[in-house]
């Protein structure tokens, strides 16, 4: 599936999604990520908001100390592009955060 046909994926699943509110956040870190994907890369349509949300929890609870864990955008970009597979992924390391909201 083609980076295009996979947002529009996300985006309608989400419409709908008990935890829309929630999830909102990470499908636009994943549209951040997927700008660094080749034109022509193909996304596992298996993959989801949901999914990345979880691989977020995953990766702050290995580096969590007394209890909490602070992920800043430049490592949740790189924790998105990890699931979803885009390889050689560099961060610009500059996001607006309005852009979040």
């Amino acid at each position: 599936m083609n980076k295009q046909e996979f947002l529009l994926m996300q985006e309608q699943d989400l419409i709908t999604h008990a935890d829309r509110e929630q999830l909102l956040p990470v499908l636009e870190c994943m549209k951040e990520a997927l700008k660094a994907a080749p034109v022509d890369a193909e996304i596992d349509p298996k993959k989801t908001a949901e999914g990345c949300l979880s691989h977020m929890k995953a990766a702050a609870e290995k580096k969590k100390r007394n209890g909490s864990y602070y992920m800043g955008p430049d490592e949740a970009l790189k924790v998105a592009a990890n699931y979803l597979n885009i390889k050689n992924f560099h961060s610009s390391g500059k996001i607006d955060l309005a852009d979040f909201l």
